[in-house]
Formats: structure tokens, C-alpha cells, sequence
């Protein structure tokens, strides 16, 4: 019976991992994009606009509505998918896996640990202790996995973002002051820039066809803004409805924000810099302290060690 419940406990926990790896991974990411290419322009096109209005599976129909008696799934959804699209998961089916796994990872959780449990009664000791501290670390991460996995990937793809930043916008200026249109530049720039920097193309890609489809370019450009969280891109949103509300010149608005940010990075640069002698002092004390350490003890522990024969 035990070992049953072992086995059943696994398989659970193996399927729902495999699922979740499946549904957020990468690879397939890659590979989506890499069957775009291969395809003519105006099918891949009419692709993306159809995946904007894609819908959830029926899979994640399900999982979601195993979670409405315990959630108010209408009341987070919104706020979810926003933190979701921040964190690069913009499969329609990725709210209802993360509201699934975020409400019963306590309950997989808690069958892992009395499973490990039952499997360590039969140990005494240090192994008894040891398999209690891996349910315990088990459980642990499937009660608050899905939401550490979330901020940390949202954190990470901000950094991401900040960093490739700088050259969408160098570009998206050349191509401004070429003659094209806004449009124009963003399909240039998601272009040039789809293997150096794919998190900010996808953005950039996914505004450009906004601009297309929407009647509202404001909303398309606002949407931006709110899907990178990020203050540099929400400067050059400002900057855009700036320019297109009063007519200014969109490169003379441009090459001023991309003066503007060169000069920030380079702030940034003179703090990291000016930082760095109080860092590397801090990390060489206690080395140095070790070593001050050994010399001033090591008499005395000679000296004792000496007494300590003569005593025997």
C-alpha cells in the first residue's frame, strides 16, 4: 500500500512538471518563431494576428475551472495575465496553469511530504532527519514554486529588456532618420535585431501589429508600456505620443531620448564604478581576517598544545 502511494505520488508530480516544462518552454518558443521564417510574409502575418485573439485550451478550461471554487478567478485574471505577459508567457493557457498550480502545489505538496514520510519510518537517525528535510524542501517548492518562478522570471526579463534596450532604440532612430515611417522602423528594427535581442523584438513585434489592427494607436503604444514595465520603454512611449499629439519631429524626439538614455547609462557606468573600490574592499576583509586570525592564534595554540603534552 505504501509503495503504491509512492508510485502514485510520483506520477502525479512527474505529469504535472512535464506539462508545465512543456507549456513554458523555451525550445518551443524557438521553434515557433523558426516556422515563422520558413513561411511567406503575409501568411505569417495573418498567424500572428490570429494567435492575438487566441483562445484558451480545453485543457486549461479545465484546470481553471478546478480552481473557481477556491479563487476569485474573474477578480485576479486581469492582473495575472499582466504579470504573465511581463514575464514572457503569453500563452493563452499559461493563467489558468499558473492559478492551478499556485492553489494545489499546498495540496501536491503536502502528499509529497506524507509520502517521503512514510518512506523514511523505516530509517533511524541522520537518514530519517535527511529525508524529513527533502519533503520539507519538496513541499516548499510546490506551495510557493509558481509564484517565486513567476517574479523571478519577470525580474529577469526586465533585465533582459533594460539591457537590449540601447540598441532598439539606436536603431530604431537610424531608421527613423532613413525616411521610414513608425511602422516601418519597428518591423526594420524586430528584423535586425530577432537574434541578438528576441525579448524585445517579440514586444516590438507585437506593437508594430497593434498599430496595425487597433483603430487606437495610443492604446497599441500604451499596451507597450504596461507589458515591459520598464521606465526606458515607458519614455519612448511618451515620447511617440508626444510627438504623433503635437506634431513635433519624430527623429528630433528620438535622437533626444537617445542622447538622454546614453547619458543615464553612463551615469549608471560612473555609480558602478565608483562603487567598486568599496565592494572589492569588502570582499577582501575576511580573507585578510582569516589570515590575521591564523597568526595571532597559532602561537597560542602551539603553546597549548605543547602544555598539553608535558600534562600527559
Amino acid at each position: 500500500m505504501e509503495i503504491a502511494i509512492i508510485i502514485f505520488v510520483f506520477l502525479i508530480t512527474f505529469l504535472i512538471v512535464y506539462r508545465l516544462s512543456v507549456s513554458f518552454s523555451p525550445n518551443e518558443k524557438k521553434s515557433k518563431r523558426r516556422i515563422a521564417e520558413l513561411v511567406d510574409t503575409e501568411d505569417s502575418f495573418s498567424e500572428l494576428q490570429s494567435n492575438l485573439g487566441e483562445g484558451p485550451s480545453d485543457f486549461s478550461r479545465s484546470l481553471e475551472g478546478m480552481v473557481r471554487p477556491f479563487r476569485n478567478v474573474e477578480g485576479e485574471y486581469d492582473n495575472l495575465r499582466l504579470r504573465l505577459m511581463q514575464a514572457g508567457w503569453t500563452s493563452p493557457s499559461a493563467p489558468a496553469l499558473h492559478l492551478f498550480a499556485s492553489t494545489f502545489g499546498w495540496v501536491l505538496g503536502i502528499i509529497t511530504l506524507f509520502a517521503i514520510y512514510i518512506l523514511a519510518r523505516d530509517y533511524q537517525g541522520v537518514a530519517f532527519y535527511a529525508f524529513i528535510v527533502c519533503g520539507l524542501i519538496i513541499a516548499s517548492i510546490f506551495a510557493f514554486g509558481a509564484d517565486l518562478a513567476l517574479r523571478s522570471s519577470i525580474d529577469k526579463r526586465k533585465a533582459v529588456l533594460v539591457r537590449s534596450f540601447p540598441d532598439a532604440l539606436d536603431l530604431l532612430l537610424v531608421c527613423v532618420e532613413s525616411g521610414l515611417a513608425l511602422d516601418a522602423a519597428l518591423a526594420r528594427v524586430c528584423k535586425e535585431l530577432e537574434y541578438a535581442h528576441p525579448e524585445i523584438t517579440a514586444e516590438l513585434n507585437r506593437t508594430r501589429l497593434e498599430l496595425t489592427m487597433l483603430n487606437d494607436r495610443e492604446k497599441a503604444l500604451h499596451n507597450l508600456a504596461v507589458r515591459t514595465d520598464i521606465t526606458a520603454v515607458k519614455s519612448l512611449v511618451a515620447a511617440l505620443l508626444q510627438s504623433e499629439k503635437f506634431g513635433t519631429s519624430l527623429v528630433e524626439t528620438l535622437r533626444v531620448l537617445s542622447d538622454d538614455y546614453r547619458q543615464t547609462r553612463m551615469m549608471i557606468a560612473e555609480e558602478k564604478a565608483g562603487k567598486l573600490p568599496a565592494k572589492i574592499a569588502v570582499a577582501s576583509i575576511p580573507p585578510m581576517l582569516i589570515a590575521l586570525l591564523i597568526l595571532i592564534l597559532t602561537p597560542a595554540i602551539l603553546e597549548f598544545m605543547k602544555e598539553f603534552k608535558k600534562m600527559q
